[in-house]
């Protein structure tokens, strides 16, 4: 009987298992991306990172912001030290930044203003309010009343923070 037999050896290599994290954020605030890949045995060649279709990240732990709220997916793809390619993905919520407005009651030394907020947020809710009144007083009420020590100009500032913590 005629036969014929071969052996031949196969390397199998180890696994990579792809991991990154980062924290939600606001619009235009830096997402910080922490690769958290582990591995033994071998080691990572290349990284990839797609934040959306048009930016592409190649280092370990990119940093980048998103200018729209909204949730997007963020894709890792590694490439072990041997060529075997890993891949994972995550979505990120980018927060939406509340929008600020006022209006004030009088234009009068010797008059008590009463200024009025107009605030709005797509997403969550205004959780707390900042005045600058520019004399070195402020207020964290809605509707606050103010009077100037003096006449001028006063570059009266208004910044609401919402639940998210964004701050407009």
């Amino acid at each position: 009987s005629c036969k014929d037999t071969i052996t031949k050896q196969h390397v199998v290599y180890p696994k990579l298992q792809p991991d990154f994290s980062f924290s939600d954020v606001c619009v235009s605030d830096q997402v910080n991306i922490s690769d958290q890949t582990t591995f033994t045995n071998t080691g990572i060649r290349k990284w990839l990172y797609k934040a959306n279709a048009s930016d592409s990240f190649f280092v370990q732990n990119p940093f980048f912001r998103y200018a729209a709220a909204g949730t997007y997916t963020i894709y890792q793809t590694l490439t072990s030290s041997e060529g075997c390619v890993y891949d994972t993905f995550k979505q990120i919520i980018v927060y939406p930044l509340p929008k600020v407005n006022f209006a004030d009651s009088n234009k009068c030394i010797d008059n008590r203003f009463r200024f009025y907020s107009i605030l709005s947020i797509d997403t969550g809710v205004i959780k707390q309010v900042l005045w600058d009144f520019d004399d070195n007083t402020g207020s964290t009420l809605l509707n606050p009343p103010h009077s100037f020590p003096s006449a001028g100009i006063y570059n009266v500032k208004l910044i609401a923070e919402s639940d998210f913590g964004c701050r407009d």
